[in-house]
């Protein structure tokens, strides 16, 4: 049976306080708490600066044992090296992940505007990846897992929307991130001329980022969208597609609010499909 994490990027937004923490509540033990109401988190954190991979493990430690982390990388390695030799700053970031150990998720890759789509260096950039991955799983070997297993690709310009491109995303399981913006960032679904029928997937699990209309982080998903969006995971889920969603309008609470409307509408949907095919089956 396939798995639906849906969650918030990041958690420790002061003017959650009072809206979603107790205002009483430490912000040491915001995560914990976080983690109460949610089964996965984004960690935006690492886009700005290194972890140590004690930092991770303490992490994983205030959780539950069915919590997921999904990383963002440093944006060393996505907006300044632009996925060019940076074989060692991948190795070093593979490493500080293995604090997370089995709370390991995807890791999410977000390149920047005006960096035009080059097959070439993403196929390259994917091997050395893939080598990684092989090398760091022979270390733990009869350990706790500790290596990358899903990585996901957020594209923000539209060259990088083509078959080519999903091709090589498909060739090493690699997700094409879905990101709802209300078009200001470019997605698949906008993608050549006229929109196709549905977003491309090129793995075997979903990646989709809420960053609120315009991109600005500052707006509420309605139930009507939302609604949409959960039939959308309804179907990927039947397709047996693990499905990660995450809600970047942190502003003002909203993406606390939105993440457990479509928690609570998926899972309505859900009971109520379990229950017709119970119907049709007596």
């Amino acid at each position: 049976m396939s798995n639906i994490f849906i969650g918030t990027s990041g958690w420790t937004y002061k003017d959650w306080q009072g809206l979603f923490y107790p205002k009483d509540l430490s912000q040491r033990k915001w995560l914990e708490y976080y983690g109460r109401h949610f089964k996965t988190v984004e960690v935006n954190s690492t886009f700005y600066r290194q972890m140590k991979p004690e930092t991770f493990k303490n992490w994983a430690e205030t959780v539950p044992q069915d919590f997921v982390f999904a990383v963002k990388v440093s944006r060393f390695i996505t907006h300044i090296k632009r996925l060019k030799d940076c074989r060692e700053p991948a190795k070093v970031m593979i490493e500080s992940f293995s604090g997370l150990g089995q709370k390991l998720g995807p890791v999410l890759f977000q390149l920047p505007p005006k960096f035009r789509a080059d097959g070439e260096r993403l196929e390259d950039f994917l091997v050395h990846c893939s080598q990684l991955i092989v090398h760091s799983k022979r270390k733990s070997m009869n350990r706790e897992p500790r290596t990358v297993n899903r990585i996901a690709f957020e594209f923000r310009d539209q060259s990088w929307f083509d078959e080519s491109i999903y091709k090589i995303l498909r060739k090493y399981n690699a997700a094409l991130v879905i990101a709802e913006s209300g078009s200001f960032w470019p997605s698949s679904a906008e993608a050549s001329e006229g929109k196709p029928s549905e977003e491309v997937i090129t793995a075997d699990f979903v990646y989709i980022r809420f960053h609120g209309e315009g991109g600005s982080y500052a707006s509420k998903y309605t139930d009507k969208e939302l609604k949409s969006w959960a039939n959308r995971i309804r179907k990927w889920r039947k397709r047996g597609l693990d499905v990660y969603a995450y809600f970047n309008n942190d502003v003002a609470g909203f993406a606390i609010e939105n993440a457990k409307t479509l928690i609570s509408l998926i899972y309505q949907q859900v009971a109520l499909s379990q229950s017709f095919d119970f119907a049709q089956d007596s």
